[in-house]
């Protein structure tokens, strides 16, 4: 219990580290349900993903990104064919490249690079055509996402205009989407998994929409 206070205070302290922390202590909770012992599974997953970001404003240009990421999950069964569970998931965008400006010297433009990280948090239901963790399965989920963005190689000169500033996509959203995949028994207690997702999610302030598409290749522990 007092674990789980730990990571809540940390969730009020910090921003994306708090999503991060009171994801774990999510996971925490579904770990330690009774029905946990015997009907639950542990998952870890590598992703490959295309993100496009849609602006709404005709003038903030529609991007689309490669992203390489990691999943962490928790699945409960309920019933011969549903689970609940949860996932925690992280994502690298390709660093896309930019230009800053010096509004003394507009005929020296300097080249640096923005780099952008998302964290997502997925509750997830996912429906078993045979049995719950095994062989073919369709899923729904929940998504709050955090993303982050910095620079490197941004000249420290005070004269360049912060181009950075003028993308405003960083920050929390919320959504939602679809999953799929299939399970493949390897062991009584190890699977190999594969799957896909597609995930949405948008923001009124500034008004723009995300669209997330996933494939991805995990090991699952059932315990």
């Amino acid at each position: 219990m007092n674990f789980l206070l730990y990571f809540i205070t940390i969730k009020h302290t910090y921003n994306f580290e708090g999503v991060y922390a009171s994801s774990i202590a999510f996971l925490m909770v579904l770990m330690t349900s009774k029905s946990a012992a015997q009907h639950s599974q542990l998952s870890l997953s590598g992703t490959y993903g295309i993100i496009g970001i849609n602006h709404k404003e005709e003038f903030r240009p529609d991007k689309q990104f490669d992203a390489i990421g990691a999943a962490l999950g928790l699945e409960l069964k309920f019933g011969k064919h549903i689970t609940l569970g949860g996932d925690v998931d992280w994502q690298r965008f390709d660093s896309e490249p930019a230009v800053a400006l010096s509004y003394i010297n507009p005929g020296f433009p300097l080249p640096y690079h923005i780099n952008r990280h998302q964290f997502n948090i997925r509750p997830t239901i996912r429906y078993y055509l045979k049995d719950a963790f095994h062989g073919l399965f369709i899923g729904l989920f929940g998504n709050y996402s955090y993303l982050t963005i910095t620079t490197s190689d941004y000249p420290q000169n005070l004269s360049y205009l912060p181009e950075i500033y003028s993308d405003p996509s960083d920050g929390y959203g919320i959504g939602g989407g679809l999953t799929y995949g299939y399970r493949l028994k390897l062991s009584s207690a190890l699977q190999v998994s594969a799957f896909g997702s597609h995930q949405l999610f948008w923001r009124q302030s500034p008004d723009y929409m995300q669209q997330n598409h996933q494939l991805g290749l995990g090991l699952n522990w059932a315990f």
